[in-house]
């Protein structure tokens, strides 16, 4: 079996099933472990010059795959449509079940069942356990929480981010679930006044998103939000952990519920992936609102 995979989150999906043998070609984008640096690569510049369409479409018939993973339905169809006994499998998540039978689905596609129950029992698991406990906290401890995945303009998260906002025990302002980012405007976020404020690394920015925050020091407004002044500002990894639809969304879970509310949730599993530039440190010993 030969598999290419086009978002990062099919082929975290895949590599979670234990299949990352048979990948042979990932999107562009993917964050990739170290032993798997060598696999083909498709997209990156070509998915922005003219005819890109065509030219993905020839890097992926090189690859020869028989299985094609994707969440765009209408490219990755199109492809696979042109090249004989391909199958397509089309992923769309914008909450954590949706993931969930994602997982399902793609193990059962493709012959690993198995691998698929135990992926979803250790992802239900880990879920259901911050679940668990976020029930325990009354509204009024619940911090309100502004996810930001950039900041100039401002853009608020939405897709998955406010479900695992609210798993994790905050409120999520501005971001609607199931929704696309929206923009929203510096005078709207000072008049909501925050208790805790996410930045998400933008990897097509022009500069950090801690430079940003340093720019964003000289407005009034900025500086006088309860986020900023109780230093509860935090940029985290926006790729590693919130932008693909893959088992990571699972690890950002904990990461929101431990920053949050530290003496309820445990250190996450994945460690180092929240800076707080206010104390110049990673730290996760925030306290609770």
């Amino acid at each position: 079996m030969r598999i290419v995979t086009l978002t990062p989150g099919a082929t975290d999906i895949v590599i979670a099933l234990g299949l990352e043998s048979a990948l042979v070609g990932v999107a562009e984008q993917c964050l990739l472990p170290a032993r798997l640096s060598g696999l083909t690569r498709v997209g990156g510049l070509s998915s922005i010059l003219p005819n890109s369409e065509q030219r993905l479409a020839t890097e992926i018939r090189t690859l020869q795959p028989d299985v094609i993973v994707s969440d765009d339905q209408g490219f990755g169809e199109r492809v696979a449509l042109t090249l004989p006994n391909v199958r397509h499998i089309h992923l769309v998540t914008v909450t954590l079940d949706d993931l969930f039978e994602n997982v399902s689905r793609v193990g059962q596609a493709l012959g690993a069942t198995n691998a698929a129950e135990l992926a979803l029992r250790g992802l239900r698991y880990r879920r259901n356990r911050i679940a668990e406990k976020t029930a325990a906290i009354r509204d009024e401890q619940k911090p309100r929480v502004l996810f930001l995945e950039q900041l100039e303009p401002p853009l608020s998260a939405s897709r998955w981010t406010p479900q695992l906002i609210s798993l994790a025990g905050g409120r999520s302002l501005i971001g609607v679930e199931r929704g696309s980012p929206g923009g929203a405007d510096w005078d709207r976020i000072s008049v909501l006044d925050p208790d805790v404020i996410f930045v998400a690394s933008d990897p097509l920015a022009s500069s950090t998103p801690a430079e940003q925050l340093d720019a964003l020091a000289s407005r009034t407004e900025w500086r006088k939000m309860r986020a900023v002044e109780h230093h509860r500002v935090y940029l985290t990894d926006g790729k590693l952990l919130f932008n693909a639809a893959g088992p990571a969304l699972i690890d950002a879970l904990e990461v929101l519920a431990h920053t949050l509310h530290p003496s309820l949730h445990e250190p996450p599993l994945m460690q180092d992936v929240v800076y707080q530039p206010a104390l110049q440190t990673r730290d996760y010993h925030a306290g609770d609102a």
